[in-house]
């Protein structure tokens, strides 16, 4: 049955309409009205364009960059390392691998990054030489360059947060598939599934 409106004719006889959705209309409005009003803005400004692309073009600033793209990548794999191996740590049944691995997730998603990077960054304080001792010992301030302390700071905390993602990946497989998976007839491999 067609009809000139959205309005369709329910199994009890009743006209069903579409609800209204005002807000949604509502908030899209504003959004583009802050989008346009950015962009007049913009487009008003007193900027001279041809220097701001001479100036992102500065050696510095393209090595910087570089530099930006390469530490994202590293602390990511970091940070996935660590996340996945912290949350089957947290999933264990032995008190002392979760309990570990609860602490780790809870300082370093506790605490703020700045700070994090900023204790890394200063473990020379703590640890001047590292090393086997008698055995070519070495001076943590040459060991540990600001690149590497940013490395490990944003990698760990990377890898508290993707500990939490993995592990609700894990806890969020019900039951019944869990049994489903164990009932199937298949080479032996460790399940994903907990117990």
């Amino acid at each position: 049955m067609t009809t000139a409106t959205n309005s369709t004719l329910a199994a009890d006889g009743f006209v069903v309409v579409p609800r209204r959705h005002l807000g949604r209309w509502i908030g899209a409005a504003v959004v583009v009205a802050f989008l346009v009003w950015l962009g007049v803005s913009v487009s008003r400004a007193q900027l001279d364009w041809g220097v701001v692309g001479g100036y992102l073009r500065f050696p510095v600033i393209l090595t910087g960059l570089g530099i930006a793209v390469v530490l994202t990548i590293v602390a990511m794999v970091i940070g996935l390392v660590f996340g996945v191996v912290t949350a089957v740590m947290r999933m264990s049944k032995n008190p002392v691998t979760a309990g570990v691995a609860w602490l780790y997730v809870w300082v370093f998603r506790g605490t703020p990054v700045y700070l994090q990077l900023l204790m890394w960054f200063n473990l020379a304080i703590i640890f001047p030489v590292i090393g086997i001792p008698g055995f070519a010992p070495t001076r943590m301030i040459d060991l540990l360059t600001p690149f590497v302390a940013a490395a490990i700071g944003l990698g760990l905390n990377q890898g508290s947060y993707t500990s939490e993602v993995v592990r609700s990946g894990i806890l969020s497989v019900d039951e019944a598939s869990c049994r489903s998976t164990r009932a199937r007839p298949r080479p032996r491999r460790r399940s994903v599934c907990p117990g």
